[in-house]
């Protein structure tokens, strides 16, 4: 009988000792998911805050981007004007161009017409000069002549002023022509 108390006892103690492991590792295995717990909680209010932080980051940066990008509408908008604007300045000058161009072209004909009437004058001009001189010949040839050539010398003489009065009236017509075509 007492070897049984022995036993049992023995087996008791035993049994104490286990529920008292058992109990220790429930604490530790309670105090490990408290940790745990405790650590998940930490764990998420980090992500949590740093979450936070991105979302507050992003929307910092959504502000900036909307901002500069109001910024570069309005940078294109005046972009957009300037490039009208300088399209329209660049027509008008093509069309100044166009009119200065026609305004050249009028005015080299113009000289052209006034250089080619200078070329007929002074042609003109150089046939009534050797006539002028072949009747200065004549008349120095029949001065020597009889009264009748005398006469014919007289009339020669008058067709001469009246050839000098004509060159006279055409030299003086070059110039104001001249004047005329470079007025123009």
């Amino acid at each position: 009988m007492l070897q049984a108390n022995h036993d049992q006892e023995a087996r008791l103690q035993d049994r104490d000792g286990q529920i008292r492991s058992l109990e220790d590792k429930h604490q530790h295995a309670r105090d490990a998911l408290e940790h745990y717990r405790q650590a998940s909680k930490e764990q998420r209010e980090q992500e949590q805050r740093r979450h936070e932080s991105q979302v507050q980051q992003l929307r910092l940066e959504l502000r900036q981007l909307q901002q500069t990008l109001i910024v570069k509408q309005d940078e294109l908008t005046q972009l957009n004007r300037d490039n009208a604007r300088l399209l329209a300045e660049a027509r008008q000058l093509q069309k100044d161009q166009h009119a200065q161009q026609q305004l050249l072209a009028q005015k080299t004909q113009a000289l052209e017409i006034a250089q080619s009437t200078l070329t007929g004058i002074e042609r003109t001009n150089e046939a009534l000069e050797q006539r002028c001189h072949a009747l200065q010949e004549e008349v120095a040839r029949l001065g020597e002549d009889s009264s009748i050539q005398a006469q014919q010398a007289q009339s020669l003489q008058e067709r001469l002023t009246e050839a000098s009065t004509q060159l006279k009236l055409l030299g003086q017509t070059p110039p104001a022509s001249s004047d005329g075509a470079s007025s123009s």
